[in-house]
């Protein structure tokens, strides 16, 4: 009867169907892998503050210690105060179009944002101008900083840049085309002091050469492109974004790579990408590039550092289906190292909180979000039968402040059934149970068999060391 190690927690592949999965995991919701190969369950969220709207961008203003909120247009400098915002300084209007996102930038002197038509820019009191250079551009989704310019795209294949030290002063002919491929520019960021230009079916990179002001650097011309406008992130040195052909790419440098074949196929399926919302949030030592998919009412997110995928959202019981995690926009302030989240649905601006089981669904209501996860149909190997005599994982149990006893509930079917087992309940909430071994016994008997692990309690959730002792039947 030997002892075996169980996949229960491993990456997920979505790039297939399940039924041929065995070791990696089919199905993924509100956790994550740690580096260990722990699963732990995603932060949730407490209020910060109410804006009664939609957020159209959030943007941490590290040299004045604010965070700029844009919630349908209405831009306001907002103090962080634990965890919540509070509105100390003044508000004005940014023209955000339909369809776009709010993008920022600045100068130390000023915020700059855009949302589709002319810039604006914020001082320290919360006071907004619209920029009123006539030879300034007017359709701008995109703006960026470089070494004292501001640059900006405005739907065609040029980019534009600013006046130095003025950057409120622009000139008509200070622009570059980018000439490669005749495809517009959809997206300008700025990475390392590298200019990145996405087009619809290729990127460039450009760079200040100190004297044109800019120019494309030798061999700076990646042969893909980018498909939605907003879902670019960066990350460290790196930038992802979705391309013309629904993959989710990564550029660090000068090493180019896919990252989603694990999702592929089912971001495939999508009936569009070219709303996807991208954001870069970094919780207690963990990174999540979220991208938000409105048309789907899907939300995938990504760990760049274990290189694996999960689905943020909560369960509606009411109707038994998935919503999609309400996701905007996400800002950190650098001196107390909250993160905000801006919702669309809720009309908030939530804080994320590690110790809380529920996302924000407005100013006084939240829903909690649940915690499943689903193997792949495990057979160790072998298509024998097998009886599982002993299964056994570690779990964090007998937390403090607990006044119930949450459970942990596993389920598992047989051989491609579509039937499951009734749900075995596991507790581990017991107060003073410091013991964090799980033993299940007597499981049955299978000659492949899917796990699924739930919780829906508000408790903390770390699963790891997963192992089976089983006898092969003859």
């Amino acid at each position: 009867m030997p002892t075996v190690s169980i996949p229960l927690f491993s990456r997920v592949y979505k790039n297939t169907d399940g039924s041929v999965l065995n070791d990696d995991a089919a199905v993924q919701y509100n956790g994550f892998l740690d580096e260990l190969g722990g699963l732990s369950i995603r932060p949730g969220e407490v209020l910060a503050i109410n804006t009664g709207d939609r957020n159209d961008g959030l943007y941490m203003w590290p040299d004045k210690n604010y965070i700029v909120c844009v919630d349908n247009g209405n831009a306001t400098l907002r103090s962080v105060s634990g965890q919540t915002l509070t509105t100390t300084h003044g508000t004005g209007t940014v023209d955000v179009l339909p369809g776009n996102m709010t993008i920022f930038c600045n100068d130390s002197n000023y915020v700059f944002m855009a949302g589709g038509a002319k810039i604006s820019y914020m001082d320290d009191s919360g006071a907004i101008t619209e920029i009123a250079d006539t030879e300034a551009p007017t359709t701008v989704t995109h703006i960026a900083y470089l070494d004292g310019y501001i640059l900006a795209i405005n739907g065609d294949n040029r980019f534009y840049w600013s006046n130095i030290p003025t950057t409120t002063d622009w000139d008509a002919l200070d622009f570059a085309s980018a000439e490669a491929n005749p495809d517009n520019t959809v997206g300008l960021y700025v990475v390392q002091r590298q200019v990145y230009l996405l087009g619809a079916v290729t990127t460039e990179i450009w760079e200040n050469d100190g004297t044109t002001p800019f120019s494309r650097i030798p061999g700076g011309l990646i042969e893909t492109g980018c498909a939605a406008k907003y879902s670019p992130i960066k990350y460290g040195d790196s930038l992802l974004w979705i391309n013309q052909d629904w993959e989710v790419v990564q550029f660090t440098g000068t090493q180019f790579k896919k990252i989603s074949g694990r999702y592929d196929q089912e971001i495939q399926r999508f009936s569009t990408v070219s709303d996807c919302i991208g954001g870069l949030v970094k919780k207690e030592g963990q990174t999540y590039c979220v991208f938000q998919f409105p048309t789907e009412n899907r939300t995938l997110v990504y760990d760049p550092v274990l290189e694996d995928w999960s689905e943020w959202g909560f369960w509606d019981s009411n109707t038994s289906e998935w919503i999609s995690y309400d996701f905007r926009a996400a800002a950190r302030d650098i001196n107390t190292g909250q993160v905000f989240i801006g919702k669309e649905r809720a009309g908030v601006i939530a804080c994320l909180d590690s110790s809380s089981r529920v996302d924000m669904t407005g100013a006084t209501t939240s829903a909690p979000f649940k915690f499943l996860r689903q193997t792949g149909h495990i057979d160790h190997g072998s298509s024998q039968k097998k009886r599982l005599e002993k299964l056994t994982f570690r779990a964090k149990r007998g937390a403090d402040g607990l006044t119930t006893n949450p459970k942990l509930m596993l389920r598992y079917r047989n051989n491609g059934a579509s039937q499951w087992s009734n749900i075995t309940e596991i507790d581990l909430g017991a107060i003073g149970d410091t013991s964090h071994q799980i033993k299940l016994f007597r499981l049955g008997i299978y000659e492949s068999r899917q796990f699924e692990i739930s919780a829906t309690d508000d408790m903390s959730i770390v699963l790891s060391n997963a192992e089976a002792d089983i006898t092969v039947l003859r």
